[in-house]
């Protein structure tokens, strides 16, 4: 059996929602029509089954859904019992962005405001005209993703660290540097990326997030690095890694994600967007480690067998198959997409 997940598509994307006949394919369907916020299709196969689940991202992020999911398994398996606690419908969130902190969030310095923002859109409305986003789903065989991880790796096993510990990246430190590297490709040597690094803060903050809970809601929380266009083109693969795992360890400390969220608010409350981080000359690569979710290992239907208008790159790393193969989705131009296939192909 397989899972696919999916949100809903944003009109005039050519992205592909593999839900049933007529589910929804973008915001309006949902508030003209009674479409439900999750829509379930099953389509059985003699060799398998897949069970396709589109759910809208205004209902709740990837930690919401995985908690939604592991409830029905639990059901499924009859098993109520394990099935955890909803606390409520308050703002959980405001724990974050109303608490009392003495701490400056990193952005302060950085978030585009005024003339600067206007700047930034048209930029950013010149690059989407230039060189127009394409959706498409990458298998990557296991042998080129493991050979990837491991070169990048052993580029970084000579460099010290403040602490003298041994330097690390993760396995999505190098996917996001890999993105880096293929969005640089067409861009001026001049200019930078910044990159959202969306994060779950319900395992980060225990005060605040109960344990046993399921916080179905979106709980919006990330790190930035910021890497000039020269370095993501020039340095080895592992020390542009490097940039996400520090920007990983220095945004994600309880005080600075309590100061990024009453920044992030602030920012809502007085200009009605949420902040935006960068200068004049960026361009945004957003984020998402689906694979932290853990959906192939916490969803179980068993018990119910019988015999992406926004003009940024997007980057999801959707985690590894049973076989070990990493699956990568996204938004890039063409060439940042032909970059990142000829570099892929070179492990093959």
């Amino acid at each position: 059996m397989w899972l696919l997940l999916s949100t809903a598509a944003v009109n005039g994307s050519d992205h592909i929602a593999h839900g049933s006949p007529g589910a929804p394919t973008s915001f309006e369907d949902f508030y003209s029509t009674d479409a439900p916020q999750f829509s379930l299709h099953v389509a059985t196969f003699q060799d398998g089954t897949l069970v396709s689940l589109t759910f809208m991202h205004m209902t709740t992020d990837l930690g919401g859904l995985s908690s939604v999911l592991e409830a029905w398994c639990s059901i499924l398996a009859g098993k109520p019992e394990q099935v955890a606690k909803f606390p409520g419908y308050n703002d959980v969130m405001a724990g974050l962005y109303r608490a009392e902190t003495t701490e400056k969030s990193k952005t302060d310095g950085s978030l585009l405001s005024g003339w600067r923002l206007v700047v930034w859109a048209l930029r950013a409305a010149y690059d989407g005209w230039m060189y127009p986003l394409e959706s498409r789903m990458l298998r990557v065989p296991a042998k080129a993703i493991n050979a990837i991880v491991a070169e990048a790796r052993s580029e970084i096993s000579l460099e010290k660290t403040t602490d003298g510990s041994k330097p690390f990246v993760s396995e999505n430190d190098v996917i996001l540097a890999l993105c880096n590297r293929s969005v640089a490709k067409s861009m001026g040597r001049g200019r930078a990326i910044v990159t959202l690094i969306a994060v779950n803060p319900r395992d980060r903050l225990k005060n605040i997030f109960l344990p046993d809970s399921a916080y179905v809601q979106n709980a919006p929380c990330g790190a930035f690095f910021y890497c000039p266009v020269r370095d993501a083109q020039d340095l080895p693969l592992g020390k542009v890694a490097m940039l996400s795992r520090q920007a990983v360890v220095e945004y994600l400390t309880e005080g600075q994600i309590k100061a990024a969220a009453k920044a992030a608010y602030v920012s809502m409350i007085e200009g009605g967007n949420p902040p935006i981080v960068g200068d004049t000359t960026s361009t945004m690569i957003m984020s998402s480690n689906w694979a932290k979710s853990g959906f192939l290992d916490k969803t179980d239907f068993g018990p119910a067998l019988t015999p992406i208008i926004f003009p940024v790159s997007v980057g999801i790393n959707m985690g590894r198959d049973g076989d070990g193969n990493l699956w990568l989705g996204g938004d890039l131009s063409a060439a940042s997409w032909a970059t990142l296939m000829g570099y892929l192909k070179l492990y093959e």
